[in-house]
C-alpha cells in the first residue's frame, strides 16, 4: 500500500467510525441510519482493484474493530465482516 491508499483508507475508516458513533443519536423509531454501508462500498470500489488480499483483510479487521468500539455491540465478533 502506498501513502495515498493508506491515507484514503484512514480517512474513510474515520468517517465510518464517526457515522457509527453518531448512530446512537440518529435513530428513527427502532431503525438506525447507517451511511457506513455506502462508505464500505466506496472503499471497496476505490481500493480493492489495486490491492492484494493481505491489506484488504487488514482493512476488514480494522472495520470490525472500529465498529465494535463505536457501537458497543453486545456480541462484538458479529461486527467483523
Amino acid at each position: 500500500m502506498n501513502m495515498r491508499q493508506v491515507a484514503l483508507a484512514g480517512a474513510l475508516l474515520t468517517l465510518v467510525f464517526l457515522a457509527h458513533a453518531s448512530g446512537r443519536f440518529t435513530q428513527i423509531g427502532g431503525a438506525q441510519f447507517a451511511p457506513s454501508i455506502g462508505i464500505y462500498t466506496l472503499m471497496a470500489l476505490l481500493l480493492a482493484p489495486q490491492l492484494s488480499w493481505g491489506p484488504l483483510v487488514g482493512i476488514g479487521l480494522a472495520v470490525g474493530i472500529l465498529t465494535m468500539l463505536a457501537t458497543s455491540s453486545p456480541f462484538p465478533p458479529a461486527d467483523i465482516p
